[in-house]
């Protein structure tokens, strides 16, 4: 049985992002890992960032939601 390996594709402060061998995609914050499908990298991405926008400036989330 062939191990795993994983690539380092991204990383910040806080954040690591690595690609294994098997197609999933791991990602560390701190002390907490989540093994993520590809797929999922996309959406996740999309809602972290609308979060921080709503963090930075709480009524460009309330705007937002009105235009829908």
């Amino acid at each position: 049985m062939e191990r795993c390996h994983r690539k380092l594709i991204a990383s910040g402060d806080l954040v690591l992002v690595e690609q294994c061998s098997c197609g999933s995609v791991h990602v560390t914050i701190g002390a907490m890992t989540l093994r993520l499908a590809s797929a999922a990298i996309p959406s996740l991405a999309s809602t972290l960032g609308d979060a921080a926008i709503a963090l930075v400036r709480p009524s460009a989330l309330l705007a937002e939601e009105a235009l829908s």
